[in-house]
């Protein structure tokens, strides 16, 4: 089954229907034979949990999906916890992941939204469409998205990989899309801000929402150009070449359906065939 976005919720708001409830920006899961699962109406006492910043997001197959606040008071009913979404990943169905990340985007916009950026009056939520309405200037805001590229650059038979100042395990390039840059522009300044060197050859590769908090990667393939490594070192620990057989931590990280992973994985496997 898949997910449909959707703003309008059903005529029958009764009905089956998961819900990804927040508190204090974390998840409520339940436990599942050592994994955790996306609670359903039929897991909640709904009528005796105040709900706030309540919405529908959609629908997975013919069940909606809701998103709301949890009280910050209240405790997880049995069975259940509340868990970092970075803590879940890949600890919870792939797109059940990405359905949470689309609720929590939508929870964060509504309580950083409640005021007109324009005139400071209180907002509503237009009927019928994800945004916020000023009733007093009429400005409209929508869900913030900040679109970041991501890549994997090759030079032969050997792919760039680097480790920031954030995690413990080497990934790829990435950076955020500055106003007024293409894709391609942030993609050549980004590489030459970290590592130092000019790339050639780029190549779309594919998308992925990225909900830490409101990103969309957009992650692309290119080739080493010319220059020597020179790493930054207010953003990177490290950088180097590495042939498929001395790729550092792959086993563990990043995370078999992050898009960095895949990007990875695509280079090993196409290298494999070499």
């Amino acid at each position: 089954m898949n997910f449909q976005s959707g703003c309008v919720p059903p005529e029958q708001t009764d009905g089956p229907a998961f819900w990804f409830l927040f508190q204090q920006n974390k998840l409520l899961v339940k436990k599942e034979d050592g994994s955790f699962a996306i609670p359903a109406s039929d897991d909640l006492d709904l009528h005796r949990i105040k709900l706030t910043n309540r919405h529908y997001i959609g629908k997975i197959g013919e069940q909606a999906c809701y998103t709301a606040t949890y009280p910050a008071a209240q405790l997880a009913p049995g069975k259940m916890e509340f868990q970092g979404l970075m803590e879940l990943y890949g600890h919870i169905e792939e797109m059940m992941f990405r359905v949470a990340g689309c609720a929590t985007q939508i929870v964060t916009w509504d309580e950083t939204h409640k005021f007109c950026g324009k005139c400071g009056k209180s907002t509503e939520t237009k009927a019928g469409e994800r945004a916020k309405l000023c009733p007093k200037c009429g400005y409209l805001s929508f869900p913030r998205l900040s679109p970041a590229v991501i890549l994997s650059i090759t030079k032969g038979d050997r792919i760039l990989l680097v480790k920031n100042l954030k995690t413990d395990f080497y990934t790829v390039v990435a950076g955020f899309v500055e106003s007024g840059e293409t894709l391609e522009e942030c993609l050549k300044r980004e590489v030459r801000e970290e590592v130092g060197i000019e790339i050639k050859n780029i190549a779309y590769f594919g998308s992925q929402p990225w909900p830490f908090p409101h990103s969309l990667m957009i992650a692309f393939t290119a080739e080493y150009d010319s220059g020597d490594l020179s790493v930054e070192h207010n953003e990177l620990l490290h950088a180097d070449w590495y042939a498929i057989d001395d790729i550092p931590g792959i086993k563990l990280k990043p995370i078999p359906f992050s898009i960095a992973r895949q990007l990875i994985g695509s280079f090993i496997e196409t290298n494999k065939q070499a």
